[in-house]
């Protein structure tokens, strides 16, 4: 079952109706992941978040007076370079995306034709 696009009211001829929009979380995840991939297969790097422990001196004990050691995880960003099997695998997810992107713009079309109809329907009966 596919879901029904989102709408924003809109007034014409003193009467309200239901403009189909496209929008919403899952597209704008959808473009992120296109963005993201397009970069690293553009680079030939994809950038991890790793986690690394640093210790850190800070002043401690009775009063502040003395030293102590501190251990932090931080987390980091790196650029790990992509071999010619994940550039690949990149390549068909970015495909895979694409094709949702194209479902999705089709539906929305379907849409806009049935609100623009319905709308061509009700200024000829008025």
């Amino acid at each position: 079952m596919n879901p029904k696009p989102a709408t924003q009211p809109i007034k014409i001829l003193q009467r309200t109706y239901h403009l189909p929009v496209l929008t919403g979380d899952s597209l704008k995840q959808l473009q992120a992941s296109i963005q993201n991939r397009q970069q690293a297969i553009r680079t030939g790097e994809e950038i991890v978040v790793v986690q690394v422990q640093q210790q850190e001196q800070v002043p401690g004990g009775l009063l502040g007076l003395g030293r102590k050691t501190v251990t932090r995880t931080i987390r980091q960003r790196q650029r790990k370079p992509l071999d010619m099997q994940q550039r690949f695998q990149y390549l068909e997810a970015q495909i895979r995306d694409y094709d949702v992107l194209l479902r999705l713009l089709k539906q929305h079309r379907v849409a806009y034709q049935r609100f623009f109809l319905d709308l061509s329907n009700e200024v000829l009966s008025l």
